[in-house]
């Protein structure tokens, strides 16, 4: 069904109260969901400061329509990330979102290791801004200054420069963001069958600049695209960190709520294990970023915050531009279901 992407002005503006949903996609198949069928997501699976009650339309091979309920925002960011499958790559892209009513409605579509489409299981978050005591901003990219969704907690435009095919650099400006220690999040955006990575910023003029870059998923070759970006410093996650090659923890991109840093394992070629010891929250929802500058790509393999809560433990698993399995460096972001007597973004 055709969707019209939100259109928003250059500095979107909060929201005067928290706005946030997570949900884990786990009925991607015919089977699972009927095409046109409007079916439930398991309430052990989502989460959102409008209630429960999502709902997923499986509108034809790896295309979807998720229903957030009570979250609905024309200034808001959304992210996706492919799970399940350690054996072969997945990607899925945000091809619109926007409001419905009270709702958020998010467009999904999922595609194999050769770039066609499939169905396929996906986290996704949305967030619209808010009042917040955080350094946080995002970028929708797409194509054209200035940015429509962006937003930058110091009060800045944010802006897109092309450098050449398929390479970009995010810049936010203010002094909250120039440290370069927060954490990116990134989809790729419309169904151009594209995936993007992003590398850690630096700073240059008062701003930091954040690499970015998209390849095509049928080639591996580098190619125009539109994406989704999130960049915070604290804040938007109960935890977050980038794993560097070694693979290692760069702790000073790393952050939880309970100041832990966390380990990684290398458990064969292209899967890691990242552990914190403290941070699981039963049914929390992960997003992974990758960092890689070679066309390389992670996607999501399990999250268990279930077997011995606080313990959390990601898997990801990482592909080379072929779709088997390599070793890769990324970043891994955890949000989870707040006290029952904290409502906030801060998850």
């Amino acid at each position: 069904m055709p969707f019209t992407p939100i259109s928003t002005a250059a500095s979107a503006t909060t929201s005067p109260t928290p706005q946030w949903a997570y949900a884990y996609v786990n009925k991607a198949t015919a089977a699972e969901a009927p095409i046109g069928v409007p079916t439930a997501i398991s309430v052990n699976s989502q989460w959102s400061t409008g209630g429960t009650g999502a709902t997923v339309t499986r509108i034809g091979t790896g295309a979807y329509e998720v229903r957030l309920p009570g979250v609905a925002s024309s200034t808001g960011i959304v992210h996706v990330t492919a799970y399940r499958t350690h054996y072969r790559g997945r990607t899925c892209a945000v091809t619109g979102y926007g409001p419905s009513g009270a709702d958020e409605l998010v467009e999904v579509q999922c595609y194999d290791e050769n770039g066609a489409p499939v169905d396929w299981w996906f986290t996704v978050h949305f967030t619209a801004p808010t009042a917040i005591n955080y350094a946080y901003a995002t970028v929708h990219h797409t194509g054209t200054q200035p940015n429509s969704g962006t937003f930058n907690s110091d009060g800045q435009t944010n802006s897109v420069v092309r450098d050449s095919t398929g390479q970009y650099r995010a810049v936010i400006p203010g002094a909250s963001f120039v440290s370069g220690t927060g954490h990116i999040k990134l989809t790729a955006y419309e169904a151009t069958g594209a995936r993007c990575s992003a590398q850690a910023g630096t700073a240059a003029g008062g701003a930091l600049e954040i690499p970015v870059s998209c390849y095509a998923i049928s080639t591996g070759a580098l190619v125009d695209a539109k994406w989704l970006l999130s960049y915070s410093v604290g804040g938007d996650a109960a935890a977050y960190t980038t794993v560097t090659a070694g693979p290692a923890i760069d702790t000073g991109r790393s952050y939880s709520v309970t100041g832990e840093t966390p380990t990684v394992e290398r458990i064969g070629t292209g899967w890691y294990r990242v552990t914190w010891q403290n941070v699981g929250i039963l049914f929390g929802n992960v997003q992974v970023t990758s960092t890689a500058t070679d066309g390389r790509y992670c996607h999501l393999g399990t999250i268990n915050d279930y077997s011995a809560p606080p313990r959390l433990t990601v898997d990801v698993y990482c592909h080379t531009t072929a779709g088997l399995l390599g070793d890769s460096t990324f970043g891994v972001s955890y949000m989870r279901r707040p006290p029952a007597s904290c409502v906030s973004q801060e998850t």
